[in-house]
C-alpha cells in the first residue's frame, strides 16, 4: 500500500463527493437568452430546426425560411400544422422570437 498523505487524502475524497454535484449542476444551465435563426439553415426541416435549436442551448427560433420557403404562410407548420408545431416547440422548452424580414 503507497503512503499518502492526509492532505492528499482529504482532497481526493472531497473531489470524488463534490464531482456528481458538480455535473448534475451544470445539466441544469439555463438557455443563453439568444435565438436561432432559420436563415442560415434554409433547406431543413421543421424538426431538425428544432433539434438543432435545442441541443446548441438556444431559448428561441427566428423564423426567417423552412425548406427554401421564406413565405411562411405557405409552410403548414405555421398553418395547418401550427397546434402540432407549438406542441413541438414547447416539447422542447423554445419559443418563436420573432418573424425575420429583409426588409
Amino acid at each position: 500500500m503507497s503512503d499518502i498523505s492526509r492532505r492528499t487524502f482529504a482532497r481526493q475524497v472531497t473531489a470524488a463527493f463534490a464531482f456528481p454535484a458538480v455535473v448534475l449542476g451544470r445539466a441544469k444551465t439555463k438557455r443563453s437568452p439568444i435565438a436561432f435563426s432559420t436563415l442560415g439553415c434554409p433547406k431543413w426541416e421543421w424538426r431538425k430546426i428544432l433539434e438543432q435549436a435545442s441541443q446548441l442551448g438556444y431559448a428561441a427560433i427566428e423564423l426567417r425560411g423552412i425548406q427554401g420557403e421564406m413565405d411562411l404562410t405557405k409552410r403548414a407548420e405555421l398553418t395547418t400544422g401550427l397546434r402540432q408545431s407549438l406542441h413541438d416547440l414547447d416539447a422542447l422548452d423554445l419559443r418563436i422570437s420573432d418573424l425575420g424580414a429583409s426588409c
